[in-house]
């Protein structure tokens, strides 16, 4: 998002506008929860562990 601000508030305001958008009822939802809302779904795109980003750097790095 390019530095851009994308929510403000406390952490139980955003937990709170999280669970009424989503229209959930019991446990808030959790900060994590709040970030993936915020950050968007590109996240969950680009898992990996470090063997996988060593992987993808060297060969970046041999194609140039």
């Amino acid at each position: 998002h390019h530095g851009r601000v994308r929510a403000l508030g406390t952490p139980e305001e955003l937990r709170s506008g999280l669970a009424q958008r989503l229209g959930t009822e019991g446990p808030l939802p959790t900060l994590e929860d709040v970030f993936r809302d915020v950050a968007g779904s590109g996240l969950d795109d680009q898992s990996g562990d470090f063997r996988d980003v060593r992987s993808t750097r060297r060969t970046a790095s041999r194609v140039g």
